[in-house]
Formats: C-alpha cells, structure tokens, sequence
C-alpha cells in the first residue's frame, strides 16, 4: 500500500507543476492530501487497515463482474465464484455485520461488503483520526470548495467590466499554496514509506521538510500557509 500511494503522489506532483498558474492546482494538490492522511491512517492499524486496502481488489472485482453479468454484458460464473470465495475467506475484513451474518448462514452475500475499503470510516472521520488540522483546513476551504462547484470559488474567476464579464481560472495564490500542499504531501508520503521500508532517507526528508517550513514562514502572505 506504502508503495502504491507514493507511486500515485509521484505521478500526481508533475501533474500540479503543469497546472500553474491555473486553479485547477487545488483539484491535483487535494488529491495528494487525500492520498497522504489516508495512507497515515492506515499506518495507526497497518495490520487491519493496509491488509483491508490490499484485500478489497476482491470486493471490486465481485461488484464489476456482477454488475457486468446483470447488466448483460458479460456472464463470468468462474471468476465470481473466485471472487466470492476470496471475500467470505476475508469476511472479517470485507464484509458488513450483515454480510458475516449471511456468510455463516450460507446465504448469498448480495453484495453485504463494505462500500469502500475505510470501512465506512468518513475522509472527515479520518483527518479528525489523525488529528491534522492543518489539512483539515486547507483541504475544505478552499480546495473543496472548488473541487465541488462551489459559488464562492467560481466567483472569484470572474470579472465584471462595463458590457461584459470575463472568466479566467488562473490563480498565482491558489496556485503557490496547492503547489506547497502538493509538496508536503508528497515528500510527508515519501517519510513515510522510508519509516516503512527502511531505506534510509529519513534524515533528508526530514531536512527538506524543515527548509520547506522555514520558507513559507517567511513567504507567509500565500493563501492558507
């Protein structure tokens, strides 16, 4: 898990340098955010939370071939028993109350899994877990805000001269502090898999981490840092 969610922050940070000046920064940067606190909940119960990340290809695989089959498309009898024989062996991990009881009544699972591998365990949830107020805040306002359409964040795009108005999505501010939250998401990734890994990088991240801090404290007038 510590190895894929670095990899996807990998792919995500020359994403969100292509982007600037544009705010659309703020869609790649709450990305990486998520990607971090998720990973860092996870590390508080590695052997129940990474193992059920691991695990749950099996719930996505049950979900498309039965959905494939209902839908018409395609019936793969074999390979939905091979599936449903992987989650009721995980059912402590995969599947509901309901579905563990139905599991041990022989019933048909009917889909009594999970409906995503936090276990029903909300992104909210989660940030209040690992008790990051700084991404909490910079995670819903403003990156949620214009992730969702928010009126607050169109508006800002806008200007309104006489006989017509203007749009543009270019944000010098929002672009500077979802690059920094990019960063530290990435490079906060980074510290972790080495904890995990062990490969030696620790004191160097650690010393980037330290510098990066430093300079924003002296760069201070950006948004939300």
């Amino acid at each position: 898990m510590t190895w894929c969610f670095l990899q996807r922050q990998a792919e995500h940070l020359p994403s969100l340098v292509s982007l600037v000046p544009h705010k659309d920064t703020l869609l790649i940067a709450r990305s990486m955010v998520e990607g971090y606190c998720q990973l860092l909940w996870a590390a508080q119960e590695p052997e129940v939370r990474a193992k059920r990340w691991r695990a749950f290809v099996w719930v996505a695989q049950w979900r498309t071939i039965a959905g494939l089959a209902k839908a018409g498309y395609r019936d793969e009898p074999e390979k939905l028993t091979e599936a449903t024989r992987a989650v009721l062996q995980l059912g402590d991990l995969l599947l509901t109350s309901a579905g563990q009881k139905a599991a041990a009544a022989g019933e048909s699972l009917q889909d009594h899994m999970h409906r995503n591998w936090r276990a029903g365990t909300s992104l909210t949830q989660i940030l209040e877990d690992i008790e990051s107020r700084e991404f909490v805040d910079l995670l819903y306002d403003p990156y949620s805000d214009w992730h969702h359409w928010g009126v607050w964040e169109i508006g800002q795009c806008m200007k309104w001269t006489p006989g017509h108005i203007t749009f543009t999505g270019e944000s010098p501010a929002d672009s500077a502090s979802a690059l920094t939250m990019g960063i530290k998401s990435a490079s906060r990734t980074m510290r972790l898999a080495d904890e995990y890994l062990q490969l030696g990088f620790a004191s160097e991240i650690d010393s980037f981490l330290d510098d990066l801090g430093q300079w924003l404290r002296q760069h201070a007038d950006m948004r939300g840092m």
